[in-house]
């Protein structure tokens, strides 16, 4: 099994949202009462362009035989301003998605 991990592009967009696509159906499924399905992608090309561009942001695409098949969504953090707090900064991932079809084969590892 040979994957890649790469920050993601613009040009991923359509596979990208593929991937939110089954995410945003497993939401829906386990919980109608808060998700609906939209009548189109659920991310506009803008907000994944805003994602890329935002140096505090990463979009991490999973690959494999040349199709996405994963992602990691991450935010930069840096430490309130108070007196008794070291400066620091961190990354928290906030997304981890794998396609069905790839799951249980560690693909979330090599994020």
């Amino acid at each position: 099994m040979d994957i890649t991990i790469r920050e993601a592009i613009i040009e991923d967009y359509e596979e990208l949202c593929r991937v939110y696509t089954e995410l945003d159906e497993y939401h829906r499924s386990n919980h109608p009462e808060l998700f609906i399905k939209p009548e189109d992608y659920a991310r506009a090309k803008e907000y994944i362009s805003e994602i890329i561009d935002d140096k505090n942001k990463a979009l991490l695409v999973a690959i494999m035989e040349s199709k996405i098949i994963g992602f990691a969504e991450c935010n930069v953090l840096k430490s309130s301003n108070f007196p008794i707090i070291k400066k620091r900064e961190w990354m928290q991932l906030d997304s981890i998605v794998v396609r069905e079809d790839y799951q249980n084969c560690h693909v979330a590892s090599f994020f």
